[in-house]
């Protein structure tokens, strides 16, 4: 009887909502609408919703939510898609790692998911809100009984978080200028400075076997490059790798002025069903050319997931080479202006 409510509920919502008023506080008029995407539920724990109960209350849950203004929804079908394309067959407790790696996919700002558990003759809907660019979590708890209308259920956790985003969405938002990456806020933080010639050398390994071309190296190359610093391409038998080596024979190519000496490691994680974590450390030392004298040091720790270790392992280093770059750079800078004075 449940599940052939859920079937005839599925049917009929377009029609329904269409006489609905969700209420509720939307978000301002004119603000850039949020891009959500909603999974299918975990129904594991109330069998009597059938098989399709988690798919079935995930369409529900769209339809009513892309009657708030100010959502934006993205198709199912796309979604879906999108998933078996890549293998991820995701549903229920969704973490933050996998909520990146699926905004890379269908671009949604935030994910909505969650379970339904049987509690006496309660249903229990617990809804997960997911914001994939900071990882901020939020949970809305729905009740309902068994015999009624999934449709006003579905319309009821629409409400809650229509109300929830309206209340908290710069929290589930990165800003613009973390969208984007550290360079404009490392071009605005050196602005009028000085800017020193630099060259990059990072040994990396991913998954124990050292990489002949680094990720660290690169994301730090763009990242420079588009805060106007300028880069230097000089061959790996040019420099050394490590401080202690360059420190022993401290020549360097011409035009250098600072050399930044770095060390990258991709390792493996962990694996749950087609998903794979990796974790990575990026180490860098900026020298001064001139002096031999060390600007700044730093050293940083990120974890990503994918579907392949390699995948993962590189995400990782350029993701952690990249937050270290907002401290990074900004001391090497400030450094070598106080020598050059």
């Amino acid at each position: 009887m449940i599940q052939a409510m859920w079937q005839r509920g599925l049917t009929a919502l377009a029609c329904f909502l269409v006489g609905f008023s969700l209420g509720g506080v939307d978000r301002a008029r004119g603000a850039e609408p949020m891009t959500l995407a909603v999974l299918d539920f975990d129904t594991a724990g109330t069998p009597a919703l059938g098989p399709d109960g988690g798919v079935m209350l995930a369409e529900l849950l769209s339809v009513a939510l892309g009657a708030h203004d100010g959502l934006r929804l993205v198709e199912r079908a796309a979604l879906r898609r999108a998933l078996d394309e890549q293998a991820l067959g995701l549903s229920g407790m969704v973490d933050g790692a996998t909520a990146v790696r699926v905004r890379r996919l269908v671009g949604c700002q935030a994910l909505v998911t969650g379970r339904v558990f049987a509690m006496s003759s309660r249903l229990v809907v617990t809804t997960r809100i997911i914001g994939t660019e900071t990882g901020h979590l939020e949970t809305v708890v729905t009740e309902g009984r068994p015999g009624d209308d999934p449709r006003v259920l579905a319309a009821a956790m629409a409400d809650r978080i229509a109300r929830l985003l309206a209340a908290r969405g710069s929290a589930f938002a990165a800003s613009q200028t973390s969208a984007a990456g550290p360079a404009p806020e490392l071009a605005k933080g050196v602005a009028g400075m000085a800017l020193p010639r630099v060259a990059l050398r990072v040994r990396e390994t991913v998954l124990n076997i050292e990489d002949q071309h680094s990720a660290a190296a690169n994301e730090l190359t763009t990242v420079l490059l588009a805060a106007n610093f300028d880069v230097r391409q000089v061959s790996d038998a040019a420099l050394p790798v490590e401080l202690d080596e360059y420190l022993r024979k401290p020549a360097a190519p011409d035009g250098i002025d600072v050399i930044v000496l770095g060390r990258a490691v991709g390792q493996f994680g962990l694996r749950t069903g087609d998903l794979v974590s990796a974790k990575a450390r990026v180490k860098l030392t900026a020298v001064d050319t001139r002096t031999q004298r060390v600007l700044a040091t730093a050293e940083m720790e990120a974890r990503e997931i994918d579907v392949a270790a390699r995948d993962a392992a590189l995400h990782a280093i350029s993701t952690a080479t990249r937050e270290i770059a907002r401290d990074f750079v900004p001391k090497l800078v400030l450094a070598w202006n106080r020598k050059a004075k």
